[in-house]
């Protein structure tokens, strides 16, 4: 093929291309409107990838869901403004949202804050249909935060309850529509042609120290909420007890103020991270019934590293919290397929 020059040369091949696959004329409409309206150079990048693009965009407008009344629209993707002209597609975070809401009850965003009241982090709280609560936390150390970005307040504050969504119920990843599209893991992410992408996401994946940070027990949490004896962090089980008038803040207030704080030092949470580590190795031997242990060992071990260690045992509670989450994703969609299959 011919290599591209122009956006005008550009749209005449996704058109082309459209006609070729011969789509709906609403799904056509969508997927010239991504590239119209993109400010991407999309078209510098190879014509067989500005085709896989296409045939992506395709598969995405006409995902059917459950609710047959609802469709992706064509304004909530985008293709990444990225150099060398090799864009990615992305969803607007409202869509993300709306993909992982059949599984959630509701979701919450909290500060967390140092000794003396200062903003040093993230919490978001998902609950999801049983009424489990799950935590996801992101400290934020010497952070400086610049004017360029636009409303860098919900940036922050959407891409940590991203984060806690996907980990929270890993397996949505790999189906459609979110395997169709691009997502980025901040603490992995340094990539420097996706520049745009890397500063906001190097932004949110600032380093955490060494040692377990400790973070006070907010203002609003009562005297008699129990809490581990070992450690200072709130009880996931009776956060609800809280008072959401003052701990739910707007985006603005999250992230007000967190620019070069320092997160205090701590000492270590043994008592729950040995009961992480147990119930770990209860879910290493469940999963290894439904897969296989080598496949289990090897699964286990690719999460572990991911999150930057070698061993289960290196990794800080709430990482470990994290690959505990992942492991019960795969074992629950492992046992829904064949759930499935024996039907």
């Amino acid at each position: 093929m011919t290599k591209l020059t122009t956006k005008e040369e550009g749209l005449a091949f996704v058109r082309q291309t459209l006609n070729k696959a011969k789509v709906a004329d609403d799904v056509r409409g969508k997927v010239i409107s991504v590239f119209v309206t993109s400010t991407s150079p999309w078209w510098f990048a190879p014509p067989d990838y500005i085709e896989f693009l296409i045939n992506q965009l395709i598969t995405l407008f006409t995902y059917k869901f459950e609710d047959e009344r609802m469709s992706i629209p064509h304004n909530l993707v985008y293709l990444m403004a990225a150099d060398k002209g090799m864009p990615s597609i992305l969803l607007h975070w409202r869509v993300y949202l709306t993909l992982y809401s059949p599984y959630v009850k509701r979701w919450e965003l909290e500060t967390i804050k140092d000794s003396e009241g200062r903003p040093i982090g993230m919490v978001a709280i998902i609950i999801d249909k049983d009424g489990e609560a799950w935590r996801w936390e992101r400290y934020y150390d010497n952070l400086q935060l610049t004017s360029r970005w636009k409303n860098k307040e919900l940036m922050f504050a959407k891409t940590i309850l991203k984060e806690a969504l996907a980990i929270r119920f890993p397996f949505l990843n790999l189906l459609p529509p979110l395997s169709l599209v691009e997502t980025y893991d901040p603490d992995d992410l340094d990539d420097n042609s996706r520049t745009p992408v890397a500063s906001v996401s190097q932004i949110m994946s600032a380093s955490v120290h060494p040692e377990p940070v400790q973070y006070a027990l907010p203002k609003h949490v009562s005297s008699n909420t129990p809490v581990q004896s070992t450690q200072n962090t709130p009880n996931v089980s009776q956060h609800n007890n809280t008072n959401h008038q003052t701990q739910r803040k707007s985006a603005p207030e999250i992230v007000k103020n967190l620019a070069d704080v320092q997160p205090p030092e701590t000492k270590k949470e043994k008592g729950a991270e040995a009961d992480i580590t147990r119930e770990a190795q209860d879910k290493y031997k469940e999963l290894s019934e439904l897969i296989g242990e080598e496949e289990a060992k090897k699964m286990i071990t690719g999460m572990i590293n991911k999150m930057g260690a070698e061993r289960f045992i290196d990794l800080d509670i709430h990482k470990k919290r994290a690959v505990l989450s992942m492991i019960n994703g795969v074992i629950s969609a492992n046992r829904k397929e064949k759930g499935g299959s024996n039907e």
